[in-house]
């Protein structure tokens, strides 16, 4: 995980979409992972993220500068129809941030699994054209979405299923268990690079819909185009792969013999 699924995401996040230097946020990859990964040291650490977060914010209202997402944050919020606290923006900023990194590793790290596991998925890849690869990467992210579930806070009384559901209350949706439902998908327990699965859940949905989607989706293509390159992917011989279970979901650890 640390040698493939941590660094292109962190690259492409901190250096390439907000152009900062690599030297002032390398440390920043590890502590974000260390969040997900023990969530009660999430009160100790978090707290030097938001000051990073809260100098970057600083510093683009400083210069004036729009051109990136950090800048749109800092300067949004003053208008009379649209009000922002501090703390809002910093809430905003530290969640994406948090989103852009770790769900992407976590989903990088699901994909060289599977590939692990099934070394026909590899030999499948390598003949796809464009269009292939993108029809894969959406069937990788259907299968293992790298947030398995979300927390909505109900806004009427409603019910679903026969489940009824008061204003005020927290309703869990299950992203897994919608992308594997029978009723939409043929055979959804199979991993099927020829399904196509542009409508999976991985991203939510609706006006909650991952705002990174298409970024994800991008990165996720490019490390498939190079993976395909590999003669072979396979775990270390008697090697146990433990996934991280919660609000993402990723291996710990994925020991791989790989063959170029």
């Amino acid at each position: 995980m640390t040698a493939f699924a941590m660094r292109l995401p962190g690259r492409v996040f901190f250096e390439i979409f907000l152009g900062e230097d690599p030297a002032e946020t390398s440390w920043m990859i590890p502590l974000i992972g260390a969040i997900f990964e023990d969530p009660a040291k999430a009160a100790e650490l978090a707290p030097r993220l938001f000051a990073w977060v809260g100098e970057v914010l600083e510093r683009r209202r400083a210069t004036g500068q729009r051109s990136d997402v950090m800048g749109v944050i800092a300067h949004a919020g003053n208008e009379p129809d649209f009000q922002l606290t501090e703390a809002e923006r910093l809430q905003i900023a530290f969640l994406m941030m948090l989103a852009g990194v770790e769900t992407t590793m976590s989903a990088m790290g699901c994909v060289a699994h599977r590939l692990a596991l099934d070394p026909s998925l590899l030999e499948q890849l390598r003949g796809m054209d464009d269009a292939g690869l993108e029809r894969a990467v959406d069937e990788f992210l259907r299968f293992d979405p790298p947030v398995p579930a979300n927390a909505r806070t109900v806004t009427r009384d409603q019910g679903f299923a026969g489940c009824p559901m008061l204003e005020g209350e927290r309703a869990i949706l299950n992203w897994t268990a919608a992308n594997h439902d029978p009723d939409h998908y043929p055979d959804p327990d199979r991993l099927d690079l020829d399904l196509d699965a542009g409508d999976h859940l991985s991203f939510g949905h609706g006006r909650h819909r991952c705002l990174g989607a298409h970024l994800a989706r991008r990165q996720l293509k490019v490390a498939l185009e190079h993976l395909r390159d590999l003669r072979r992917i396979e775990l270390t011989p008697g090697a146990t792969v433990e996934y991280q279970l919660g609000s993402a979901r990723k291996p710990r650890a994925l020991p791989l013999v790989i063959e170029r």
